[in-house]
């Protein structure tokens, strides 16, 4: 926790640079937001805050995928604060506009977090489907996960050739 205290107090001497760049400011408020989400203590508005201004670094830099990052940690925020629903319907809209921007890295990402929020609000068979359809298009996204087989059958693969080897 220490060592995040002080990256966030660097961090936020490098934020008052007037000469920062845009790209390295949404970097830095993209960094600051993932440690102020690891803090327990910090306040689901302080969370909301450090969503909101990367948000608008994001639009600064005028960036498609950095703002579609940015509105998927807002969600991440709202999820955090119980708003379940609400980050649920916000995780949904970043995963379809990134996945109709070709950003698949990012839907996925954001598919995963409608999930995890899905399980946090107790919907854990909404969570299930939710998982098992962002495993197929993961698979499909890649052809060597496409190629590979199901730990299942490698299992089956390597006791096949265990007993030959014997």
């Amino acid at each position: 926790e220490r060592l995040s205290e002080a990256i966030l107090a660097e961090l936020g001497a490098l934020l008052r640079t007037p000469a920062l760049g845009a790209a390295d400011r949404y970097r830095a408020l993209a960094l600051r937001f993932e440690l102020v989400v690891e803090f327990p203590a910090t306040s689901p508005e302080e969370r909301r805050r450090a969503a909101s201004r990367m948000r608008e670094a994001a639009r600064e830099l005028g960036s498609t995928w950095a703002e579609l990052d940015a509105e998927n940690s807002e969600a991440v925020a709202e999820s955090d604060a119980g708003n379940f629903a609400e980050a649920v319907a916000r995780f949904d809209a970043v995963a379809a506009r990134a996945g109709a921007r070709k950003l698949g890295t990012l839907s996925r990402e954001a598919t995963l977090n409608a999930a995890t929020t899905c399980l946090r609000a107790g919907r854990a068979a909404e969570a299930a489907a939710r998982t098992a359809a962002l495993a197929e298009t993961a698979r499909a996204a890649s052809p060597r996960a496409a190629s590979c087989s199901p730990r299942r059958e490698r299992i089956s693969a390597r006791r096949s050739s265990a007993s030959v080897a014997v």
